[in-house]
């Protein structure tokens, strides 16, 4: 960030005070002052209707955008309790859209919609901010790749990396700190959804359906087949006897817990 010139001697202490303030802000705050993941381009504009949580829009004409390339903790709803940050999550991202006077612009991926029937795309407010690098930087949603939507990926977790460093937001908080493999206190209580799930790999074993990598008799890894191909880089394989941390949604099989690996983005080797 550029230093500001000297003020002249004369300046007065509100401009003095005010200076100051816009000073500590930007310094405060990583977001201000730049743009975060800048688009290339923009396909559509629309009118936000409703803000549903912290990664999820309804548009005026009815259709739900779901936010590519974050995922932010749930918020209550009442057949589950929500989780640690999702109304401040979804509270964060309603006050971006408000202040965008409701108003933003879209950028589809390769794949625009999800299994659930909601349009995928990039959404940025009325000044060209892209709001999920805005939350993500926050420290309220974490980066996460799902092929073959990988437009900013790298940008998005490159501000998460940031975030964590920070203790920024959910970084902060106990309750999202990663699972470990070896400790059977951490699947007590587990309900299906988003983690970040630590361990050593004991085994890697390839389907025709996809490759399993085991971490311990409680928690595995899973990568679809379709998504095979983003790791051919660097092949489970070759994880044997390496601690890693992956993140992506847990659930229950055949008596243990498996996240779905879809991208190495979502993967970190550990010292």
């Amino acid at each position: 960030m550029p230093v500001p010139a000297a003020l002249p001697p004369g300046a007065s202490t509100p401009i003095r005070l005010a200076l100051a303030a816009c000073l500590l802000f930007a310094l405060a705050c990583p977001a201000a002052g730049r743009a975060l993941c800048p688009a290339d381009r923009f396909d559509a504009q629309a009118r936000v209707r409703y803000v549903d949580d912290g990664d999820t829009l309804t548009l005026e004409d009815g259709r739900r955008v779901r936010l590519i390339g974050l995922n932010a903790p749930e918020i209550p709803h009442r057949d589950r309790p929500g989780e640690p940050g999702g109304i401040e999550a979804r509270n964060r991202l309603r006050a971006l859209v408000d202040a965008s006077g409701r108003r933003v612009r879209l950028r589809f991926d390769a794949e625009r919609r999800d299994r659930h029937g909601r349009l995928l795309a990039h959404v940025f407010d009325r000044n060209g901010r892209l709001l999920s690098a805005l939350l993500i930087d926050s420290g309220l949603a974490f980066a996460v790749t799902i092929p073959p939507n990988l437009w900013q990926a790298d940008c998005l977790h490159r501000l998460d990396r940031q975030a964590q460093r920070a203790r920024r937001g959910l970084w902060g908080r106990a309750a999202w700190a990663p699972l470990e493999a070896d400790r059977p206190a951490d699947f007590r209580r587990l309900r299906p959804g988003f983690r970040r799930l630590r361990g050593r790999v004991r085994n890697v074993t390839r389907f025709r359906r996809g490759t399993r990598v085991r971490l311990s008799h409680l928690a595995q890894l899973w990568i679809p087949a379709r998504y095979r191909r983003y790791f051919s880089g660097d092949p489970p394989a070759r994880w044997r006897g390496r601690r890693i941390e992956a993140r992506g949604w847990m659930h229950p099989w055949h008596g243990r817990w498996e996240l779905t690996l879809t991208h190495p983005l979502n993967l970190r080797r550990l010292p």
